[in-house]
Formats: structure tokens, sequence, C-alpha cells
């Protein structure tokens, strides 16, 4: 069986790693399972297998300590779906089969190929006057969400709604933004992508009012960069408990608003150009 342990850490994908028994989990980057969290140890605990399958892990004086069921503790053993907590960062312990591995790292595989095939027919859609409705589409299927919005502006002044995109069950369509404005105030402070996953868990989002009417259970916005310049950012959020942003999705949406962010620093520069030509006066002759 393959031990496997899956790290939730907030604003961030979902960190899935494969462990050996004396494996480090802490926040050095030198220890066997790096985590970059404010609330984790240099090394902050251990896992052991004790022989017969069984696992445990062990706290290794931790500021913040380890905890299960809400409980502190020194050690725990870890059984298959095993929720237990490392600082603040919560973490879930399974076991697969091979023919279950096999499985996940084929499913990986086909979202991948999927990714490729989206963004291969954005790119042989460049002159499509509807494009960005197009990629927006893509993208929010890419992200398994319902609903997603690309937002317009220069990074220092409101950002506008371009193009929205809700699924068939979603609500009703609006021409406003009604997703998290503390989501993109952040993306946009910071200037890097932002994955979340259980926002009632998140202090910043739980009592926001687009998180608990809208049901909001996970996010992703990212911020389209042209070198140093902001350009615009994606967003797109569903109400499925069930979805989890992992390394995977971070690489796969990564890219796709890397393509976005080309393309719309190239409309850009065609019309200044297109501009400026309107400006050059012509000879009678019209050369």
């Amino acid at each position: 069986m393959l031990p496997l342990v899956t790290f939730h850490l907030p604003d961030a994908p979902a960190l899935t790693r494969t462990i050996a028994s004396g494996d480090v989990v802490g926040r050095d980057p030198a220890v066997a399972v790096p985590l970059p969290h404010a609330s984790i140890s240099r090394r902050h605990a251990r896992f052991d297998e004790a022989g017969d399958g069984r696992w445990s892990i062990v706290d290794l004086g931790s500021k913040n300590g380890l905890r299960v069921d809400g409980y502190r503790v020194d050690q725990a053993t870890l059984a298959h779906g095993q929720w237990f907590a490392v600082g603040d960062v919560f973490a879930r312990f399974e076991l697969l089969a091979p023919e279950q591995s096999e499985r996940r790292a084929a499913n990986d595989q086909a979202r991948r190929t999927a990714s490729q095939t989206l963004r291969a027919l954005l790119v042989d859609a460049a002159r499509d006057p509807a494009r960005l409705q197009r990629a927006l589409t893509a993208f929010v299927e890419l992200a398994e969400c319902r609903r997603g919005f690309v937002l317009r502006g220069n990074g220092r002044t409101a950002f506008t709604v371009a193009a929205t995109h809700r699924a068939a069950d979603a609500a009703p369509a609006r021409g406003d933004f009604d997703g998290s404005s503390a989501a993109v105030e952040r993306c946009l402070l910071e200037r890097r992508p932002l994955f979340v996953s259980n926002p009632p868990d998140v202090a910043w989002l739980k009592d926001r009012a687009s998180i608990v009417a809208g049901g909001v259970r996970a996010i992703v916005c990212l911020p389209l960069l042209d070198g140093g310049d902001l350009l615009g950012m994606l967003y797109a959020d569903t109400d499925d408990a069930a979805r989890v942003f992992d390394e995977l999705d971070a690489e796969l949406l990564g890219a796709f608003a890397e393509d976005m962010a080309t393309w719309l620093a190239a409309q850009a520069l065609d019309a200044r150009v297109a501009a400026l030509g309107a400006r050059i006066p012509q000879s009678p002759g019209g050369a």
C-alpha cells in the first residue's frame, strides 16, 4: 500500500506527498516534506511505520503542535482517511493500493491532455472576436468550477467585468461581479495565484457575504501579468464542497493564465498601433 498525505494549505494548492518511515515534515526546506507555512516549525513532526503496515506521526517539540480531533497530542496512529493538523495546516492520511495509484496518475495525465487541447484551440482562435468568452469558458471548465469572470484593469483602478461564464444551474446571469471581492483584493495586493478550498475555514473569508450567501466552497483567482504590469484577473468559484485545488491545478491553470496574459498584451499592443496609425496623416495619393 502506498502511504500518501495531503496537506491543505490556506490560500494555496493542496500538497500531496508520498511518505516513507522517518520522513520529517517542517518549514525547513531541507526536510523530506517541507511546508511553507508560518504555523509550522522547522522540524515539526515525523512519520513512522511500525513494520506491520501501521503508521504514526510524532510531534518533534513543535511550537504549534500536532492535533487530532481538535485535541493536541504528542503522537497519533494514522488509519486510512485519518485527518490531523500540524500547526494550522490540516492534513489527510491515505493508503492507496497500486491500482488506485495508477488510476490517479491516469486521471492526472488526462487532465494535462485536456488542458493542452483547450489551450491549442484558443491559440487557433486568435482572431475570433468571441475569444475572450471562449477562453473564460475553457478556464472554468478546466478549473472544474460553476462560474467565472475575466476582470480587466490596469492594477491601479477598479477592475471591470470583461466576460462572465456561469453553469446552467448557477445563479441567473448578471453583468457585474458577484464573486468574492476579498479574494480579488488579496490577489491584487499580492499579485500571486490564490487557491482557496473550503473558504468557511479561512479566517479572512468565512464571514464575507459573498461566501455565506453564495455557499462558495472553492475559489481560484489568478493575476494576468505582462512583465510587471497587471492586465487583469481570472476568477472562478464553485459551491461543490468536494472541490480541492492541488498542485496539478496550479500547474494547468497557471499555464492557462500565462497564455491569456500574453494574448491580452498582444491585443493591447495592436490597439495602440492602430490608434497611432489613425493619427498619422495620409498623403493625397494614399501613399
